[in-house]
């Protein structure tokens, strides 16, 4: 913001007009600054906007590069990157340290069922706290509003199978050969996001239209132009995450409480091999064609073997 500008003194008082064109000059200096969107207020409540995207897709379907580009073009987002943080304990706490520092995040991470993107909902509830009351001699803290946001990069198996086996230097999934392994973990666990999650925007787009350098025009015509063209959603937090899409959601409903990080992750950084698959049933063996398809692939008729072990997230 520019400085106020400073009258220079005089033993006369300023004219009624002077002061008239001196507060016009000021005026005219704020409205030449573009309100940052981090701390963009509504005229009415006061309130800050920040926005929280949590990413969802295909390992290869382009999230980091996304990731990447949004942060590079614009200074006021960070990039919370579960490859590079560890665990999702990590994960959470550099997104609320950039949150309570008035930036926008990007949660670079799979994120691929209700249960997954609950975690960032309700941080996004605990962090849009109403403002609090001042202080004598302190600046009262202003409301702060964090806005949900899904954005899922859709991918079709085949693009996905060819990018991993080309890809090199990723951060925790060493060989294409491992990179493959998992692709079909993800497909059968992947959850279509919904509202009814609670989040204020459910976005999606063709990772196969988005270039391997994404430009800012790129960028903005994925995301934020689209915040400002589509409808936003109440965002209300339900008591619990929806169900599967036919009755699958209480399945591994207690699976890895309390541990932070995922066997999909944990397994990487421990530098372990992924769990090896067991051999997939019947309803398994319906590979989807595409990531957005995952959701429609029916449950199993009943529990699996107690002594089966099954990939856990």
């Amino acid at each position: 913001m520019q400085p106020t500008p400073v009258l220079a003194a005089s033993e006369a008082a300023p004219s009624l007009s002077q002061l008239a064109a001196a507060s016009s000059a000021q005026d005219a200096a704020v409205a030449s600054q573009p309100p940052a969107p981090a701390q963009a207020a509504s005229s009415s409540d006061d309130v800050r906007e920040q926005y929280l995207v949590v990413l969802s897709g295909l390992i290869g379907s382009g999230k980091s590069t996304f990731a990447r580009a949004l942060c590079q073009y614009y200074p006021d987002w960070r990039c919370c990157n579960q490859d590079e943080l560890g665990d999702r304990h990590a994960v959470v706490y550099a997104a609320r340290t950039a949150l309570l520092a008035g930036h926008n995040v990007v949660i670079d991470r799979t994120n691929i069922d209700a249960k997954q993107r609950r975690t960032w909902l309700e941080l996004a509830r605990e962090l849009s706290a109403p403002s609090s009351s001042a202080v004598p001699g302190e600046t009262s803290t202003p409301a702060r509003k964090v806005i949900t946001i899904s954005l899922t990069l859709t991918i079709s198996t085949v693009v996905a199978e060819e990018r991993l086996r080309a890809r090199v230097g990723h951060e925790t999934i060493k060989t294409p050969e491992e990179a493959l392994g998992i692709l079909p973990h993800f497909l059968r666990m992947y959850q279509k996001a919904t509202v009814e999650e609670g989040l204020h925007y459910v976005l999606t787009f063709p990772a196969a239209k988005m270039s391997s350098e994404p430009s800012a025009d790129e960028v903005r015509a994925i995301l934020l132009d689209r915040l400002e063209d589509e409808v936003r959603a109440d965002g209300v937090l339900p008591e619990r995450p929806p169900a599967r899409s036919g009755g699958g959601g209480a399945r591994g409903r207690e699976r890895g409480r309390g541990r932070g990080a995922s066997a999909v992750y944990a397994a990487h950084h421990q530098h372990q091999p992924y769990p090896l698959q067991r051999a997939a049933p019947a309803y398994e063996r319906q590979t989807p064609s595409s990531f957005a398809a995952a959701a429609s692939v029916p449950p199993p008729a009943s529990r699996p073997e107690a002594g089966s072990q099954q990939p856990q997230l």
